[in-house]
């Protein structure tokens, strides 16, 4: 047991980055799901303050619970959990789930909903100040979670971009061919007058 402990704590501790990848992350994939009506280009203004506001959070846990690995965690879910809840209480509204929502009085009811989710981010902090030998592997599963969520709005982006700069040049090559080509470009028509002289 001892031995565990001692590889435990002689591993490098990660970089605690997946608070930003979670601040940033509804931002981008709302940017990516709307990229047809709306530029992503835009999304790029609210990094800076999503990625500020990351950083205050990151600072507070920290000076709550003493431990960068357990503030990070708790701002992660805390983001996660904020930027969810729209999607949360939509979901409750769907035909299978509500029947037991209603009787429950999910539905339309803001109080609830907000009561079940700080006894959730509550149950989260409890967790994350119980456990003592893993924040550093769940640090880790953290940022690769956060940086493999972030890739899929990226690649829709990616693609999105592709295909519309291969669309514009395969349209501009038509336009090129369509166009008439004229050895003499001030050549003048021939002209033919008819007189009908018969009558």
């Amino acid at each position: 047991m001892d031995f565990g402990r001692n590889i435990l704590r002689r591993t490098p501790s990660p970089l605690i980055i997946h608070p930003f990848f979670f601040a940033y992350l509804p931002l981008l994939t709302l940017s990516a799901h709307n990229i047809q009506e709306v530029r992503w280009e835009l999304a790029l203004r609210g990094i800076i303050p999503l990625w500020v506001i990351a950083l205050i959070a990151l600072f507070v846990g920290y000076k709550l619970f003493r431990d960068w690995h357990r503030a990070g965690l708790v701002c992660s879910f805390g983001f996660l959990l904020f930027f969810a809840y729209g999607h949360i209480y939509l979901g409750l509204s769907f035909s299978f789930i509500q029947k037991i929502s209603s009787q429950l009085g999910l539905i339309g009811n803001h109080s609830i909903l907000l009561v079940l989710c700080s006894v959730l981010m509550i149950l989260v902090i409890f967790i994350s100040v119980r456990v003592r030998v893993m924040m550093k592997t769940i640090t880790s599963l953290l940022n690769i979670a956060g940086l493999a969520a972030m890739l899929f709005p990226i690649i829709n982006i990616i693609n999105f971009e592709f295909q519309l700069n291969k669309s514009t040049s395969e349209s501009d090559t038509i336009q090129f061919a369509s166009a008439p080509v004229s050895n003499d470009v001030f050549q003048e028509p021939d002209i033919y007058y008819i007189i009908l002289d018969g009558y």
